[in-house]
């Protein structure tokens, strides 16, 4: 590994992999409004593909082929901080290069040096693009052990001002709130706190449904000591289908999902809701891990 630290402190760590595409410049963005709220710090880290030697015989030409490799890769990390941050940003940035393969490398960087937040952009894939290329982003959803911050390239830059956090309350916890409000209390967002539920013909099901999360939340807002916490149940005929398109039926500006552990068996039959939603959100995606 090869890296230069440009200043390194602060009380939140933010891991923002790059490629210098527009997609990965926006999610830095996100990373340096958040990281300028919480007095955090970033670390961009960039995978550089390396020469093997099928490609350059001579050792120590290839070593010192991949060495420029990484070293230009962390002239255009630093370029990038300036065109984002400024020269005199407050916010301290890191610049790190890492080895394929990509997903592996950033799971073990943000792991080992214990960050506490993953931000990065999101192209999103549809049709036979989805199938065959897949979203390192997508890969990034369904493996991720930190929380994990999607910015799609679509969507606005924008501060959060109303999140969305996607409730099962047989599952979801406390603990996994307060990740998401370590992302949107700095800026005082108002969090609904939604749980799908199928339509059906008796009235007091959803009545039930509603009074049930009604009773939680007010259980979480006394734990968390966050009063813009709001219970919201939506019913839907499909839930798949109403979570791809909830931001047609609410106004929210990120979307937090827990994605839960599975066993050998489902991971082989059961596709992915989470990494689903990596492809098609429009709005900013935070994964928690269970």
């Amino acid at each position: 590994m090869y890296s230069q630290r440009f200043k390194l402190s602060g009380m939140k760590r933010i891991l923002v992999p790059v490629d210098f595409s527009a997609t990965s410049v926006k999610a830095f963005r996100f990373a340096c409004l958040l990281a300028s709220k919480v007095k955090g710090s970033i670390t961009l880290y960039h995978v550089a593909e390396q020469l093997e030697s099928p490609f350059i015989d001579d050792p120590a030409l290839r070593k010192r082929y991949n060495q420029q490799t990484a070293a230009d890769a962390i002239r255009r990390m630093h370029r990038m901080r300036v065109k984002v941050c400024g020269e005199n940003a407050r916010v301290p940035v890191a610049a790190v290069v890492g080895k394929a393969p990509v997903v592996g490398n950033i799971l073990s960087f943000a792991s080992t040096h214990h960050m506490d937040l993953v931000v990065m952009g999101t192209q999103g894939a549809t049709g036979i693009k989805k199938v065959i290329v897949g979203s390192v982003a997508a890969r990034m959803a369904e493996k991720t052990t930190r929380p994990l911050l999607l910015v799609p390239a679509r969507c606005r830059m924008n501060e959060p001002a109303a999140a969305v956090f996607a409730a099962d309350p047989d599952r979801a916890t406390a603990a996994h709130l307060q990740q998401m409000l370590g992302v949107v209390k700095p800026f005082k967002a108002r969090v609904d706190v939604v749980q799908l539920v199928r339509k059906t013909d008796d009235p007091a099901s959803l009545e039930a449904a509603s009074a049930s999360l009604e009773a939680y939340v007010k259980g979480l807002k006394k734990e968390l000591r966050y009063t813009a916490l709001q219970p919201r149940v939506v019913a839907c005929t499909d839930v798949v289908d109403q979570m791809e398109r909830l931001h047609k039926t609410l106004r929210y500006d990120l979307l937090t999902m827990v994605r839960r552990q599975k066993t050998l068996l489902e991971r082989l039959t059961l596709k992915s809701f989470t990494q689903n939603m990596a492809y098609v959100t429009t709005r900013p995606l935070l994964v928690l891990p269970e």
